[in-house]
């Protein structure tokens, strides 16, 4: 046998204690083997005592109405546990709607979070050459139901000359524009064709609270020391980086008050529907494609496979079924299986998520799947139970292994410690990617690497910090 090969730590710095160990020879060589090669009218059941949801009412064509923000963690929110109070709006629409306790986007990157959303696919699977490109899209399967389908955002990742469009009869982006204008424009297509006898599919993303948070005097209640006067006084810039103690506590300021804000274009958004009857027969979804890190990790921002970068808000209105909250988990791939079950247009074809609605969900429950492939890394990660397995693939073989019930900030790397769950866990990663996990996450960034990107949306990623 070769020699073992070295695998160095894929972790940032910790604010605490982190220990770290390297692997034994064993699963060394199991990883870098991988890296390298092989192959309507269903009635309503009480929820269980462990928070599963069960069967929940179809609404025939229905109009559904999906609602997202840009990098608004779950634990911003005070249905998710926050006191900061920054979500008066949304926790109030929580507080009558399905509350998925443990949601988990596909991806910690705005495009690859949804193409999973919009495919019920991984996104490996369905994202190429940065270019949506899946067998069938959401907004194609309600177009094809009979929807008056619809697009209002203004992410420059999410260009119609990317495949986001497929499936929509009317997708206004608009680069990097006030979110204000997009939520105008939403509310207006809303009161042309609302109520019609044809049913409307309507996608509204927003862009905060992503970066760069800036300081808003509406927000200014939420601001902990009113005499800061460093470097993030203002803003925060679109990259930023931070070790004083009163600069993240800063910067994590400057995030509320941008959650504050989208928490008021949201609640514009609901008190339209609550005028105009929508809101009393239309399925309404809040979620975000990712989280946010705050030096839980040693770094800010996203892109990375911790907990703070995968957790989201899920919240489903139904208009027939009353507050519930669900600690079953649920995962971004889920949401195109379960909006088409409840309006009477079930999926027929495999795909990798699941109807969250159905009565019989836990016993079939597969691991989720997580992915970050961007230029400069490929990070892959599953989770069986509470057990958290996270695999660098580029641009150095590493692996870490939580116990998410003993460790739930991911502090403690077991890797080391339990060479056969590591061996188990990088199995199901290639039982459920149907390859070697690192050669189909890498081949898929050696193909973005090659995709070619237009001057005006190369300087519209530059102003989001996507690229140098």
């Amino acid at each position: 046998m070769d020699a073992c090969p070295q695998l160095p730590s894929t972790g940032g710095k910790h604010l605490g204690t982190r220990r770290r160990a390297g692997l034994p020879c064993l699963v060394a060589v199991l990883v870098a083997a991988t890296a390298c090669g092989g192959t309507g009218g269903e009635p309503w059941q009480t929820a269980q005592a462990d928070g599963a949801l069960g069967a929940i009412p179809r609404l025939a064509d229905a109009d559904v109405i999906v609602i997202s923000f840009d990098a608004l963690r779950a634990d911003a929110l005070g249905n998710y546990g926050s006191e900061r109070g920054a979500s008066p709006n949304m926790d109030a629409f929580a507080g009558g709607s399905i509350v998925f306790e443990n949601a988990y986007t596909a991806s910690p990157i705005t495009p690859t979070s949804f193409a999973a959303f919009f495919s019920a696919m991984h996104s490996m699977k369905v994202f190429h050459s940065w270019h949506f490109d899946p067998p069938t899209s959401l907004a194609e399967r309600f177009s094809a139901a009979g929807y008056r389908t619809a697009a209002f955002l203004n992410n420059v990742q999410l260009t119609a000359e990317r495949g986001f469009d497929r499936g929509f009869a009317e997708y206004e982006w608009r680069m990097n524009a006030p979110d204000e204008e997009v939520v105008t424009e939403a509310i207006d297509w809303l009161e042309r064709n609302a109520p019609s006898e044809q049913p409307l599919f309507l996608w509204l993303h927003l862009l905060r609270p992503h970066a760069p948070y800036r300081a808003r005097p509406e927000a200014s209640h939420l601001y902990r020391d009113p005499s800061y006067d460093g470097a993030f006084t203002r803003t925060s810039g679109i990259k930023f980086e931070a070790s004083d103690p009163r600069d993240v506590a800063r910067l994590e300021d400057l995030y509320a008050g941008e959650v504050w804000t989208a928490d008021g274009l949201f609640g514009e958004l609901v008190s339209f529907l609550r005028r105009s009857g929508l809101l009393d027969s239309a399925i309404v979804v809040l979620t975000a494609d990712h989280g946010e890190e705050f030096m839980e990790h040693g770094a800010f921002q996203h892109s990375r496979l911790y907990e703070e970068h995968l957790r989201i808000p899920l919240v489903l209105h139904h208009p027939k079924v009353g507050p519930r909250r669900v600690s079953t988990r649920a995962r971004s791939v889920d949401l195109m299986p379960t909006l088409l079950a409840l309006i009477g247009h079930p999926l027929e074809t495999e795909v990798d998520g699941i109807d969250l609605a159905s009565a019989e969900l836990e016993p079939q429950r597969p691991p989720p799947v997580i992915a970050s492939i961007t230029t400069d890394q490929v990070l892959v990660s599953v989770r069986d139970g509470d057990e958290k397995l996270i695999v660098t693939c580029h641009p150095n073989v590493g692996v870490e292994l939580y116990d998410l019930a003993a460790d739930p900030a991911e502090l403690v790397d077991l890797a080391s410690q339990q060479e056969r769950n590591v061996r188990r866990l990088v199995r199901e990663l290639h039982s459920h990617l149907g390859g070697s996990p690192c050669r189909t996450a890498d081949l898929a960034r050696r193909d973005w690497e090659r995709s070619e990107v237009d001057p005006e949306t190369l300087e519209g990623l530059r102003s989001l910090g996507y690229v140098r």
